[in-house]
This record gives C-alpha cells, sequence and structure tokens, in this order.
C-alpha cells in the first residue's frame, strides 16, 4: 500500500472517527437532555394534579363543614335526642333535602342519633344498610372523619362529621360525595402520547389497589381492582409514599417498562401515578438518533470524498520524490523531484535533489575509476591485513592466470613464493602500523606453477584497516637485467684474459 493511499484511509479514518465521537457525545447530551425534560414535563403533570386533586379534597371537607355546621341542624338534633318528637325529625330531613339540593357534588346526607340510630336521610342512591355498617375511616380534621371512596358506574366519597352543642356530642351527619371531579381532573390536559396514562389510586378496607380513575390508553376504569406485577409497579410506589420520578427498572401492571412520576396525597390516601412507556419516552430519542445517523451517513460520505482529494493533493509531493527516488535507484541518476512551495516536503524535495546532485556526481567519479580500474595494465586491487584480497582488478587473472573467486577465496600468502614469505608478513605488518610500502618485491605464484615477480607499492588505511596497492610484473626486467649482467661478466671475464696473454706476449 504506497503512502498516498494510506494517507487517504488516514484521513478518512480520522473524519469518521471525529464524526463518530462527536455523535456519540451529541447522542448521549441529548438522551439525558431529552429524558430529562420527558420526566420533567410528567414530574410537572403529576405535581399540579396532585395540587388539583388535593383542592377537590379541602373543597369536600368545606361543603361537609357548611353542612355540619348549620346552627339549625344542631339545635333539632339535641331537640330531636330530648324529645323524640316526629316534629324534630321532619325538620331535620327538611334541612337535609335543603342542603343537597343546595350542594351539587352532595349525593345524600343521613342524620344519626349519639345512639348511632338513624333520625333522617335525604338524597338519590343513599345505602342506609351501609352506612350503618362503614367502619373504615380515618379523622382529618377535629370532629371529621373521611371514609373513603367506593363506587361501580358511579365513583362516590365519603365523610363523618361529628355534630356537637356546648361540647356535647348529638350525632354524626353521613356525607356522600360525587366524586366526578377526579375523573375531570384526571383527564384534563395529559399531554402523554399514545401510551401515556394517569392514575388515581387507593387501597381499600381490604388492603387492594383499587382504580379511582384510569385515564389514557384506550379508556378508562372505575374502582376495579388492580394487581401489579413487580414491586417496581409504579402503583406501589405512589402507595408506598415514594415520590418522585421514576424511569429505570419499572414496569406497570401489564408488566411494560414504564417512566412515571409518582405522588401520595395522605389526607385520602390516594396514589397518583402520571406514567408512559419506556418505549415512547424515548421516541423524541430514536427520532434524533434517526437524524443523527442520516446526518452521520451524509457527512460519512463527504468526509471520504474530502479526505479522497485532500489525500491525493497531500501525498502528491511525496509520491512525486518516491518516483523520482525509484527512477534513480533504476539508474536515471538525472532525474529531480519537483519543488513546489516552501513546505516541509519542498525542504526535503530540495535536500533530494542536492544529494542527488552529490550521488550523481560520486556516480561519475566512481564509474570513471571503475573504467580505470578495469583497464589499467597495472595490477590494482584492496586488501585487508588480514590476508585477504578484497578487491582486484582483471590484471591479476591476466598477469597471474588466477580467477577473480580464486584469488578473493584465499588468503594472498598462499600465493607467495616460500622464501619471499617471511619478507612479505612483515611488510604486511608494517602496513598495519600505518608505514605505506614504497617499494617491494616478491614473488607469486601463476596458476601453471611458475612465479611472477611483481614490484608492489602500498598505502594504508587505518581507519578502515585497508590496503590500497598497485603492483607490476617485473619479470621480464628481472630477467633482461640478469641477462644483461651475464653478459657484462663474460664480456669483461674475456676482456681480462686478453689483458692477460698480452702480459704474457710481452
Amino acid at each position: 500500500m504506497d503512502i498516498r493511499t494510506k494517507l487517504v484511509f488516514a484521513l478518512v479514518a480520522v473524519a469518521l472517527g471525529s464524526m463518530a465521537a462527536l455523535g456519540w457525545v451529541m447522542y448521549t447530551s441529548a438522551e439525558l437532555t431529552l429524558r430529562e425534560s420527558r420526566l420533567e414535563q410528567l414530574d410537572g403533570l403529576a405535581e399540579a394534579k396532585k395540587e388539583g386533586l388535593e383542592q377537590i379534597f379541602l373543597g369536600w371537607i368545606d361543603r361537609v363543614n357548611l353542612v355540619s355546621s348549620r346552627t339549625q341542624l344542631r339545635l333539632t338534633l339535641q331537640e330531636h335526642n330530648q324529645t323524640g318528637g316526629t316534629q324534630a325529625t321532619s325538620r331535620i330531613g327538611r334541612i337535609l333535602s335543603d342542603a343537597v339540593r343546595a350542594v351539587d357534588v352532595i349525593e345524600s346526607l343521613a342524620v344519626y342519633d349519639s345512639e348511632r340510630r338513624l333520625v333522617a336521610a335525604a338524597g338519590q342512591g343513599i345505602n342506609l344498610a351501609a352506612e350503618e355498617q362503614a367502619s373504615f375511616a380515618f379523622p382529618v380534621a377535629d370532629g371529621l372523619f373521611y371514609q373513603g371512596v367506593n363506587g361501580n358506574d358511579v365513583l362516590r366519597v365519603g365523610f363523618v362529621a361529628t355534630l356537637m352543642e356546648d361540647g356535647e356530642i348529638l350525632g354524626d351527619l353521613h356525607v356522600r360525595l360525587n366524586a366526578q371531579s377526579i375523573l375531570d381532573l384526571a383527564e384534563r390536559g395529559s399531554g402523554l402520547g399514545d401510551t401515556g396514562e394517569t392514575l388515581v389510586v387507593t387501597m381499600d378496607d381490604q388492603g387492594v389497589p383499587r382504580v379511582l380513575h384510569r385515564s389514557g390508553n384506550g379508556g378508562s376504569e372505575i374502582w376495579d381492582p388492580i394487581q401489579p406485577d413487580s414491586t417496581a409497579d409504579p402503583v406501589r410506589l405512589a402507595l408506598a409514599g415514594e415520590e418522585g420520578v421514576h424511569w429505570e427498572g419499572i414496569t406497570d401492571d401489564w408488566g411494560e417498562p414504564v417512566w412515571a412520576a409518582v405522588r401520595y396525597l395522605p389526607e385520602a390516601g390516594w396514589g397518583l401515578v402520571v406514567k408512559v412507556d419506556a418505549e415512547e419516552g424515548r421516541a423524541s430519542l430514536m427520532a434524533f438518533r434517526d437524524q443523527a445517523l442520516r446526518l452521520t451517513l451524509s457527512l460519512g460520505a463527504f468526509a471520504i470524498l474530502l479526505g479522497t482529494i485532500l489525500g491525493f493533493r497531500f501525498s502528491r509531493p511525496i509520491q512525486d520524490l518516491a518516483v523520482a527516488a525509484n527512477r534513480i535507484r533504476e539508474g536515471e541518476f538525472s532525474v529531480r523531484a519537483p519543488v513546489v512551495g516552501e513546505d516541509e516536503v519542498s525542504v526535503l524535495a530540495r535536500t533530494f535533489n542536492q544529494m542527488a546532485d552529490e550521488m550523481e556526481e560520486k556516480v561519475t567519479l566512481l564509474r570513471e575509476f571503475q573504467r580505470y580500474f578495469d583497464v589499467s595494465r597495472d595490477m590494482l586491487c584492496i586488501a585487508g591485513t588480514d590476508g585477504y584480497f578484497k578487491r582486484v582488478n582483471p590484471a591479476y587473472t591476466r598477469v597471474l592466470g588466477w580467477s577473480e573467486e580464486e584469488l578473493l577465496s584465499r588468503s594472498f600468502l598462499d600465493f607467495v613464493h616460500p622464501e619471499d614469505l617471511e619478507n612479505t608478513q612483515e611488510e604486511i605488518r608494517q602496513l598495519a602500523e600505518g608505514i605505506p610500502t614504497i617499494s617491494f618485491e616478491n614473488r607469486y605464484q601463476c596458476a601453471d606453477g611458475t612465479f611472477k615477480v611483481l614490484l608492489w607499492r602500498s598505502r594504508p588505511d587505518p581507519q578502515t584497516g585497508l590496503i590500497y596497492a598497485i603492483a607490476r610484473d617485473v619479470t621480464e626486467n628481472k630477467e633482461r637485467r640478469r641477462a644483461a649482467k651475464e653478459q657484462i661478466e663474460v664480456l669483461r671475464s674475456r676482456l681480462f684474459e686478453a689483458e692477460a696473454k698480452l702480459r704474457g706476449r710481452s
């Protein structure tokens, strides 16, 4: 893989990695923001509905107090307790009927004396037997007791008010009110989407959770029992008074994961649940994720295109430099890299061209030396003080008959005449000490077994331990000088003989 492809891949990878990291940060931030926004919406809606329920409950208390505080009712009941007359009973009945007509939410009123005997009653749908047996009540104010909620088709709430006069308990006022306002409040302004629900729940006298109202999710339920599937059900949390927002590990009575805000009204014993399916709660986040994914894919395609363009743009000078280097490696020493601009790559290209100029000059010199080395009639060599030739020119083969491989594979001392070996070793020792050889002769064995007399001039390089030497074959010169010397000796001998004869004659 060339640098251009690597650079393109690197730029694309960096771009895609950066976008992926940015997308992840945006997604996690959006997830937190959207979830908090949705939960705040649920929490705000639950708080508003709780306040509304509290106002409804306090309104009922006010209406019960309004009826129970009537002086005429208390005085007439006191007269009834004292005389037991029918006139007092009739007046109490008229007072109750007037109150039922005057207060629209009151469905029925009943007055009992201090012995819990029914005195009078008024209203629609009153169940006197149920009134007499009712025992589920707890105080909500001085002399006022809440009896809870019941209902089938119509939701009703019951209160009992103690009737007193001058500190004397005269009897009780039982009040049944229509709880339609709970339904109206729960239905108003839900804004919970397709799966959202508002539940108002309470415990009946058997400890069974009952739905006062369930709005949303396809209809309403009234006074139906509800059996949560787990302790993490928002209904249980609400009735346990664990107010707040719950979204992790929460399932409703159908086993669906939900986000829920719960409230508790201790005065009434009511739990309030505002919930939405977790899947719908995340719907806006999923929509954001899909949009972010589409945007990421679009930006990814753009990043690939831009990375490819930039990769080719940035890598072109380096690619040109690599091409020039490869052509020089193949022997085109005149090739130079183009220099464009003043950046680091341009500096590298100029430096490369300078090095190429120097290399071309040195290659030229090396070729000239090689030609001189190859065509020289003298024997040129590079040897080491270890006793081996490192390089020899063709003149060695021409003079001695040995091939270049044979000369390089054997110690050059193997070719020296045994009588000259000691002097040769001493000369090598001096070269190893850095002393050059001015003139040194020894005999080298030829491939045919004969010996040649070589005259050496050598110069050592102490830094590399190499010896640069020139040898010349002086065998013929030596033979000619020896023959000339012998001829001179013969002539001199003859001359001496002639002189001797001349002296003998004289």
